[in-house]
C-alpha cells in the first residue's frame, strides 16, 4: 500500500532525528536521504540507516567520504545501500566519485558507482 520511494534533502536545516520513527512506521517504502545530512549530519544520517532499513545513504556533496566507507563495511548497511548522484553532486562527479574508488574493491565501486 505504501510501497513509494522518497527523496529527501538533508543537511544543516533538517532534523534527521524524526526521520526514524516515520521510516518504522511504513516499512514498505523506500527513503533516500538526500546527502547523508551533509556535514553537520552525516553521523545522524548514518545512524538512522544502520536503525531503518529501508533508508538509503545518498553521498553526494557530502566531504566526509571516511564515513561513507565505514558504512559500506559495515553489516548493518552495506554497499547497497549507499547510493551516488541522486541529489546533485556539488563537485563535478569525476572529482567525486575519484575520492571512493582507492579506498574500496572494484565490486563495492560498481555496484555504487554504475560502471562507466
Amino acid at each position: 500500500e505504501n510501497k513509494i520511494i522518497v527523496l529527501s534533502h538533508t543537511g544543516s536545516h533538517s532534523s534527521l532525528n524524526n526521520l526514524t520513527p516515520i521510516l518504522k512506521k511504513y516499512e514498505e517504502s523506500i527513503f533516500i536521504i538526500g546527502h547523508s545530512g551533509l556535514c553537520p549530519q552525516v553521523s545522524e544520517a548514518i545512524h538512522v540507516a544502520k536503525e531503518c532499513p529501508n533508508s538509503y545513504l545518498e553521498m553526494s556533496g557530502n566531504p566526509y567520504t571516511y564515513k561513507f566507507i565505514e558504512a559500506i563495511k559495515d553489516p548493518d548497511i552495506g554497499v547497497e545501500r549507499i547510493l551516488f548522484g541522486t541529489d546533485i553532486p556539488s563537485l563535478h562527479p569525476r572529482v567525486e566519485i575519484q575520492r571512493f574508488f582507492v579506498e574500496i574493491t572494484r565490486s563495492s565501486y560498481n555496484l555504487v558507482f554504475y560502471p562507466f
